[in-house]
């Protein structure tokens, strides 16, 4: 089982179902996503910001260990960092900010509900929707993903419309 952030990119669900391993999702941060490694006693975490989590070897993201672990695979595996790159699937991945003035409860608006569902819909089988407060500045993150970015745009901005409009 590898831990991932709800950020990460939906390949990597998609290269864990063929490799025969699950993913385990996790709110946006570090520490969540080794809240979850040593709760359920998993080995392997990281988000898409790049933080790695071996959680054998430490409590934090490394890079230097990253590099090093990565390493080891290529030589063990005698591949270049590229097919390693190129065997993992990278669906289209947007991320709108828009400014609200009310970012709590926003999950209790049934527009918002509505409008996240529709999105969804959209999207079919392979898209996702994440919708999200920062937790640092008075804004409301949607990322979006799926097979045909026109769309994404598209359904991102509409989305990000709509709660600006709703939470403002």
């Amino acid at each position: 089982t590898l831990v991932a952030t709800i950020m990460s990119n939906g390949g990597l669900d998609i290269f864990a179902e063929r490799e025969g391993f699950s993913v385990k999702r996790t709110k946006v941060g570090d520490r969540y996503v080794l809240e979850e490694m040593l709760s359920g006693g998993y080995n392997l975490g990281g988000e898409q910001s790049g933080h790695v989590i071996f959680s054998e070897h430490s409590t934090t993201g490394d890079g230097l260990l990253t590099a090093i672990k990565l390493l080891q695979v290529m030589f063990g595996e005698g591949t270049q960092l590229s097919a390693l790159v190129d065997a993992v699937p990278h669906l289209p991945q947007l991320l709108v900010n828009c400014q609200v003035s009310r970012k709590d409860r926003w999950q209790e608006n049934p527009i918002v509900a509505e409008a996240v569902q529709q999105t969804k819909d959209k999207l079919g089988a392979y898209g996702r929707v994440v919708v999200r407060p920062s937790g640092t500045e008075p804004l409301m993150r949607v990322m979006v993903e799926g097979q045909d970015e026109a769309l994404l745009h598209k359904i991102a901005n509409e989305l990000a419309a709509l709660l600006a409009k709703e939470l403002n």
